[in-house]
């Protein structure tokens, strides 16, 4: 028995091996670099000149987007390197805990532009709170 199981687990990693790399391209998603959001992480001064309004409108509309399942491709990597010197978020999201809200995805936005802060067992009194109006 001992003998058989070596070969049926080499067969069996071949054959994931195998099947990963037989994708067709009707699969595949081919991204290129004019598909890429290369937009910049906010500045204190463009910050300041935001209004709450702008920025309601801002949300709404990247909420918009994620239902609507329209994907934006972004630089993460550039982004975190520009958000390293300083952090001038649009605005504050108060979120639960779960890892299945993407927050930034959920309002189509980046990293630096969203300020969330993940809590468990949201007091009573923000629930049914519609914060975007």
């Amino acid at each position: 028995m001992k003998n058989k199981i070596l070969p049926i687990c080499i067969a069996l990693m071949l054959l994931c091996i195998i099947s990963c790399n037989n994708k067709t391209a009707e699969n595949q998603t081919v991204i290129i670099d004019s598909d890429i959001l290369n937009t910049q992480v906010l500045t204190q001064e463009q910050q300041n000149k935001l209004t709450p309004t702008e920025v309601i409108i801002s949300l709404k509309v990247g909420n918009k987007e994620f239902v609507e399942d329209q994907l934006t491709v972004r630089n993460n990597s550039a982004r975190v390197r520009q958000a390293s010197l300083g952090q001038f978020p649009k605005a504050v999201i108060l979120s639960c805990l779960d890892s299945r809200v993407p927050v930034e995805d959920v309002f189509h936005k980046g990293i630096g532009d969203l300020f969330v802060a993940r809590v468990a067992g949201n007091p009573s009194y923000f629930r049914g709170i519609d914060s975007l109006g």
